[in-house]
């Protein structure tokens, strides 16, 4: 539910006020552009999900703590910035140890040596 509520505020989202590219813009960063939003809408959209005391489903809480974890990242790249990878995946390591996750092992096994 959570998902399809998602999908339909991005697809509002874009209608009304299409995320801003740069005109010379590559493929790759716009499509990077698209993620950074997902993530940082995510973020917003999970947030009642968060906290030691939240009664939420525990996919739910770990879906809320991934995206508050990586939303600086999201907006550094919203507004055209970078960030250091060491510092997300440091980031994802603390989703981990706070919830028990394994993201950080999953991102080695698609990301391999490049994280």
């Amino acid at each position: 539910m959570i998902i399809r509520r998602f999908f339909a505020l991005i697809g509002a989202a874009l209608a009304q006020a299409p995320v801003q590219m740069e005109r010379n813009a590559t493929s790759q960063e716009i499509q990077l552009k698209i993620l950074a939003f997902a993530v940082y809408e995510l973020r917003l959209l999970l947030s009642g999900h968060l906290g030691s005391t939240s009664e939420s489903e525990p996919s739910d809480r770990a879906a809320a703590h991934l995206a508050y974890a990586l939303h600086n990242q999201a907006l550094a790249v919203l507004e055209g910035g970078s960030f250091d990878p060491s510092e997300a995946v440091e980031a994802i390591a603390r989703v981990d140890r706070l919830l028990g996750e394994n993201f950080g092992q999953r991102l080695s096994q698609v990301a391999g040596d490049a994280v």
